[in-house]
């Protein structure tokens, strides 16, 4: 049982700062969709060129791997390892 609350208490000080990660994460996710509104605003108004149709395509790539973090951590969240899941681990590898 030492050993599962150990492995269980080194598990919470790698993963206690999930809060702040996903508001992160977030937040930035916000950003981006911000200036992307913006942007669209700017083609609206027909300002189109290349410098606006490359930044297009990097607030998008950023757009994608923001939504993957998210969801990464979100999931990492939802099954988050509990002390029972590391005992019954160790129970099964003494058996």
């Amino acid at each position: 049982m030492l050993i599962a609350e150990e492995c269980y208490a080194c598990h919470q000080g790698q993963n206690n700062d999930s809060v702040a990660y996903e508001a992160s994460i977030k937040s930035q996710l916000k950003g981006v969709e911000g200036k992307l509104a913006n942007l669209l605003k700017a083609l609206e108004t027909g300002i189109f060129n290349d410098t606006t149709a490359e930044r297009m395509k990097v607030l998008e790539s950023q757009k994608s791997m923001l939504s993957d973090a998210l969801l990464a951590e979100q999931n990492r969240k939802k099954y988050n390892l509990s002390l029972s899941d590391i005992v019954k681990f160790l129970d099964s590898i003494n058996a």
